[in-house]
C-alpha cells in the first residue's frame, strides 16, 4: 500500500521539476553571502542556494545548501594584475568546486559587491562557468556606498570585466538619491542585501516555483540573453490603486538611470499577498507598455505570498541600459570605447590656424 502511494507522487513530483527551470543563486563575498543567507533562511524560493568566499569564518556564519571555500591567494595574484595566468586559475578553481553544482542549471544568479577585494575575479570567474555549463549567467552588482569614493571608482572597472562574462549584468546603487527605508520598508539594517533579496528572491520563485503567472523561460531566455547592462526599479504600494501606484513607482525610482523607452526590454514582478489576481499583473505589463511608447518585449511574472498582510511590489529590470560608471563622468559612452587601447603616444596637434581673422576685442 505504501508503495502504491508513494510511486505515484515522486513520479508527480519528476513531472512538477521537468516544467520549470532549473535555478541556482550564487553569492560572492561577504554581501554576496548575506544575500544567499537570508533567501536560503525564507525558504530559498525554488534556487539552489550556494554561498562562495575567500574568508573561511565568514562562510562558517553562512546558511546555503553548499559552501565553497576559495583559497585566498588564488584571488589576490588576480587581483595584483597577473591576468593570463593568475586568472585562469581562478577559473580553474571555480571550475572545479562550483562547475558540478551549476550542471544542468538553467538560470545562475551571480550576486556580489562590485569593489570588494578579489570579487570581482570570482563572480567573473563563475559566471563564465555558468555560461560553458550552458546556463544563462545573470550578474546582479551591487555598489558600494556613496562615502567609499575609492572603492566606487575600483567597482566602476570591475563591472566592465563581469559584464563580459554575464549574458545580463544588473547593477544595484542605493548610493543614488532614494529614500529606501521608506519605499521598502521590510529591508532591514542592510538596505542594499535587503534589496536584491527581495528582487533575486522574488524572480527566482516565478521562474521555479509554481506561481500565480509563472515567467515564461523562452521568453525571460530571449530577453535575458543579450540583455547586457540592466537597471532596476521598484516600488510598493498598498493603496485601492496598489498595482498602478508601485508600477509607476517602480518606473521613478533612482535606481532606473535609463528611461523606459531607452530599454531594449523589460522584466517585470510582482508580488502580493492572496488577493493578488492575473489582472492586476496585466495591468503593471501595460502601463510598462504603454510607458515604452514602442514594441519592447515585457516579460511578466507574478506571486502572492501568505506572509504578505497588505499591498504589493513591482520590480522592473530594464535590460540594454547604458553603462553608468565612467571615469570623468562620461556615462554615455558605450562599453567597447570604455575598454579600447590608446592608438599610440600622445603628441602635438599639427593646426593650421589663421589668426588674421580673429577679431580685436
Amino acid at each position: 500500500l505504501i508503495d502504491m502511494v508513494v510511486t505515484p507522487l515522486l513520479s508527480y513530483l519528476r513531472e512538477i521539476s521537468a516544467r520549470f527551470p532549473r535555478v541556482a543563486i550564487v553569492g560572492v563575498g561577504d554581501q554576496g553571502n548575506e544575500v544567499v543567507h537570508r533567501i536560503f533562511e525564507n525558504g530559498g524560493s525554488g534556487a539552489q542556494c550556494v554561498a562562495v568566499n575567500t574568508n573561511e569564518d565568514s562562510l562558517k556564519r553562512v546558511y546555503s545548501h553548499e559552501r565553497i571555500l576559495i583559497e585566498p591567494q588564488v584571488t589576490n595574484e588576480s587581483e595584483l594584475g597577473r591576468c593570463g595566468e593568475a586568472g585562469a586559475k581562478v577559473f580553474r578553481a571555480c571550475g572545479e568546486s562550483i562547475g558540478p553544482l551549476l550542471v544542468g542549471a538553467d538560470v545562475a544568479f551571480i550576486v556580489a559587491e562590485s569593489g570588494e577585494t578579489g570579487t570581482a575575479a570570482l563572480a567573473s570567474a563563475i559566471a563564465e562557468v555558468a555560461r560553458r555549463s550552458d546556463a544563462l549567467a545573470v550578474g546582479v552588482a551591487i555598489m558600494p556606498p556613496l562615502c567609499e569614493r575609492e572603492r566606487r571608482l575600483v567597482a566602476g572597472h570591475e563591472l566592465a570585466r563581469m559584464r563580459q562574462n554575464c549574458h545580463t549584468l544588473a547593477i544595484v546603487d542605493t548610493g543614488r538619491p532614494i529614500v529606501l527605508p521608506a519605499c521598502l520598508p521590510s529591508l532591514g539594517a542592510d538596505p542594499s542585501a535587503g534589496l536584491v533579496v527581495d528582487i533575486v528572491a522574488g524572480l527566482s520563485e516565478t521562474l521555479a516555483c509554481p506561481s500565480t503567472v509563472n515567467i515564461d523561460f523562452a521568453a525571460f531566455k530571449e530577453l535575458v540573453m543579450h540583455g547586457g547592462i540592466a537597471h532596476i526599479g521598484i516600488a510598493r504600494s498598498s493603496s485601492a490603486l496598489r498595482v498602478e501606484e508601485a508600477t509607476v513607482g517602480a518606473l521613478r525610482v533612482p535606481l532606473l538611470y535609463d528611461n523606459i523607452a531607452q530599454g531594449q526590454g523589460a522584466l517585470v514582478n510582482v508580488r502580493a499577498d492572496p488577493s493578488l489576481t492575473v489582472e492586476e499583473t496585466e495591468t503593471a505589463a501595460e502601463l510598462i507598455a504603454e510607458r515604452a511608447g514602442r514594441d519592447m518585449p515585457v516579460v511578466v511574472g507574478a506571486s502572492a505570498d501568505d506572509s504578505w498582510y497588505d499591498g504589493c511590489q513591482v520590480s522592473i529590470w530594464l535590460t540594454g541600459g547604458s553603462y553608468p560608471y565612467m571615469p570623468g563622468g562620461y556615462r554615455r559612452l558605450p562599453l567597447d570605447m570604455y575598454e579600447m587601447e590608446p592608438d599610440g603616444e600622445e603628441g602635438p596637434i599639427d593646426l593650421d590656424l589663421d589668426l588674421d581673422q580673429l577679431e580685436e576685442t
